[in-house]
Order: C-alpha cells, then sequence, then structure tokens
C-alpha cells in the first residue's frame, strides 16, 4: 500500500525511517499520515479520522510510543480527571487531547493565555508526559 507523505520539522529528513513507517501502516492500516515530523523522542505521524485529528509516535526504531486524539470540550474524559482540570485551569481550555500509551490512557489540556500543557492519569493526578513535543 502506497502512502503519501510529506516532512515538516526542522532535520530536513525526507521521510520518517523505514521502520518507523512500517510500524505505522502496521498500527494503523490503510491511514496516510498527512504530516511526519521529527522529534527528540523519535518521530509524530499527524493524520486525520472518523473521529478527529490524531497523532502517532514513535521511537526511531518503530516502537510505539503513544496516540494522541484531540477531543471536543472534554469528551471521553472520566470525571475525576474534568473535575482536577476545573481545579486547574486559570483560563480557558483551548486544547483537549485523550491520549492512548502502552501504560494506558491519560488526558492532556492546553490553556489560553499560558506556555503549559497538564497532563493527568484517569484519576485525576496530575503526571508528567514523558513523549511531548519539544
Amino acid at each position: 500500500m502506497a502512502a503519501t507523505l510529506v516532512v515538516t520539522g526542522a532535520t530536513g529528513c525526507s521521510a520518517a525511517p523505514s521502520p518507523v513507517q512500517q510500524a505505522f501502516q502496521q498500527r494503523y492500516p490503510g491511514a496516510e499520515p498527512v504530516t511526519w515530523e521529527r522529534q527528540p523522542y523519535g518521530w509524530e505521524a499527524a493524520f486525520g479520522g472518523d473521529d478527529g485529528a490524531f497523532e502517532a509516535e514513535f521511537d526511531s526504531s518503530g516502537q510505539w510510543l503513544e496516540t494522541e486524539v484531540e477531543v471536543v470540550d472534554g469528551a471521553g474524559f472520566p470525571a475525576p480527571v474534568r473535575e482536577a482540570v476545573r481545579g486547574t485551569a486559570g483560563g480557558v481550555v483551548e486544547k483537549w487531547e485523550i491520549e492512548v500509551t502502552p501504560a494506558g490512557e491519560f488526558y492532556e489540556i492546553e490553556i489560553s493565555g499560558s506556555d503549559g500543557e497538564y497532563y493527568f492519569d484517569a484519576a485525576g493526578r496530575q503526571v508528567q508526559n514523558r513523549y511531548e513535543d519539544a
């Protein structure tokens, strides 16, 4: 299956390495990345789907790290996370993401007017996101 790839980022690479592209196609058969972007942890493929915008992240050997799914107004966020967001958000939440990882689901928000992002586990505890874009 052929995939059309457009590369962005500052690396000047023409495409993600073959093991990364193969891992993407294995995990998301038929999906075509809109962009490949080099990240400090490896590679990120941004692509669309029936449920919205997705970003799949892989290390340079092709190991899947996580997939981010952007959602509207916290749809799919558990009640403890929504409660934690209310306690954390000093502004308007401009981006809600569900992040599926080998360790489970996590929830990320971005606040307008803030440089920070907040990352929570399903119990609403704030945790570190190891694969955040730089």
